[in-house]
């Protein structure tokens, strides 16, 4: 059975440009124009960036999650804890500002009313840290690429999708999304199937080539219109459970119920 990382090994990414110079500032137009992973209530877990480096798959991640502070961010990757931080340092770090992140401003598609919650439990103020990552001397490309960048952002997932993604100005959709609802999670809503964030993403017409879907109870429980790939699921996450990849069908997934 092929591996999650031997799958999206099959189609990697060329190493952009912009992350051959050293410590590269941000540059939204850079970042977003390369293949992003998206991942909603993130905490500091490193599995997408453990997965997609050594498949060369994606090179730019973007983190958000009300419920770390940028404090832990920095200890997490300073003292490189956790899966897809070993064996890189951190080259740069810069805080974005909103003016930078969304040039044009941008327009929520969401009623007020169904994020409401997000407001009572966000306990950390919002912050932007952009981090570029270099690769130890003693690793290669086997490991992963030479650098890689993340932008972590303490906020509420389902209204970054929109944020970053559903703006019309061009912004490719995430390469691959990765979530996991557990049933005790702290979220206010989920971020898998039925939940909020497939339907900004039905009703925006944005969707990401891949899903990487944590086990929810006995299931995992994708968006519609995704299909298993059929590689061996892999754990991650704080409680290593298992996560099975999910490749989106070559027809419109469209839900009038979403319209």
């Amino acid at each position: 059975m092929p591996t999650i990382v031997t799958t999206l090994q099959q189609n990697p990414e060329p190493f952009p440009d912009w992350l051959k110079q050293p410590s590269p500032r941000f540059d939204h137009d850079s970042f977003f124009g390369s293949r992003t992973v998206y991942y909603p209530g993130c905490g500091t877990d490193g599995h997408p960036v453990a997965i997609c480096n050594p498949a060369h798959a994606a090179h730019t991640f973007v983190y958000v999650d009300y419920r770390v502070s940028e404090q832990t961010v920095r200890d997490c990757v300073y003292r490189r804890t956790g899966p897809g931080v070993h064996g890189y340092e951190a080259e740069h770090e810069e805080e974005v500002a909103e003016a930078i992140l969304h040039p044009g401003g941008w327009t929520p598609h969401v009623a007020e009313r169904e994020l409401d919650k997000a407001a009572d439990w966000a306990d950390e103020s919002r912050f932007r840290l952009y981090l570029v990552l270099k690769r130890d001397k003693d690793h290669d490309d086997t490991h992963g690429p030479e650098r890689f960048a993340i932008l972590f952002i303490g906020g509420d997932g389902h209204a970054m999708y929109d944020a970053l993604y559903c703006q019309e100005d061009g912004t490719r959709p995430p390469f691959l999304l990765l979530f996991h609802d557990y049933g005790w999670d702290e979220n206010y809503d989920k971020f898998g199937a039925d939940g909020l964030l497939e339907r900004i993403a039905f009703d925006r017409g944005v969707y990401p080539e891949w899903l990487l879907v944590g086990l929810n109870e006995r299931q995992f429980e994708p968006w519609e219109g995704y299909l298993d790939v059929g590689a061996e699921p892999a754990r991650g996450g704080m409680h290593r459970k298992p996560r099975a990849l999910f490749h989106r069908a070559h027809w419109p997934a469209v839900r009038l119920e979403f319209r």
